[in-house]
């Protein structure tokens, strides 16, 4: 009798937090999101198909996010040769799965998709129809307690896969 009252008056606690989506996967957390908030500057590498090499480039991004929303909107520079607009605009549902746009491909915007796991979001990238195959995957890693992100895309070419963005941010 005590053990089924005390399973009732648990579930009773509990229900308004399942209810309302409070207990998602502790990963996917308001805490975590927050990590993202403010201005950022940052440097790396983006290797484009036209070019032999790896193109460095300087970005800055602002972050704005809350409990359900990561938003990351900005621009990135090759020395004098192409500034671009870059964002990823992100929400977490009741599961804890992300989902959202990126925009500063050549090609157009491209679906995201993913969840996260333990400091870094793993998504899947889908761009329009025809471009890429599906198989280009984006890492953002932000450290707890960290003034840094990274931000890396992957894609299989000729069969291995490979970094085609490696980008490094830090906090202002």
């Amino acid at each position: 009798m005590r053990q089924a009252r005390r399973t009732a008056i648990l579930a009773g606690a509990l229900a308004p937090l399942l209810l309302a989506g409070g207990l998602g996967p502790a990963d996917a957390s308001p805490a975590f999101n927050q990590r993202f908030e403010g201005r950022w500057v940052g440097a790396g590498t983006v290797q484009r198909e036209s070019d032999p090499e790896p193109r460095r480039v300087t970005c800055t991004v602002d972050g704005e996010a809350d409990a359900a929303r990561i938003a990351l909107a900005g621009t990135c520079r090759a020395m004098l040769i192409f500034t671009r607009a870059i964002g990823a605009d992100l929400a977490v549902d009741g599961s804890g799965t992300y989902r959202g746009v990126y925009v500063g491909a050549r090609v157009g915007p491209a679906q995201l998709s993913g969840e996260v796991a333990g400091d870094r979001i793993e998504l899947a990238v889908r761009f329009p129809e025809g471009v890429g195959g599906g198989r280009q995957r984006m890492i953002i890693e932000n450290p707890e307690g960290s003034d840094r992100f990274t931000l890396r895309v992957t894609d299989v070419v000729d069969g291995q896969r490979q970094e085609i963005t490696n980008l490094v941010f830090e906090r202002q």
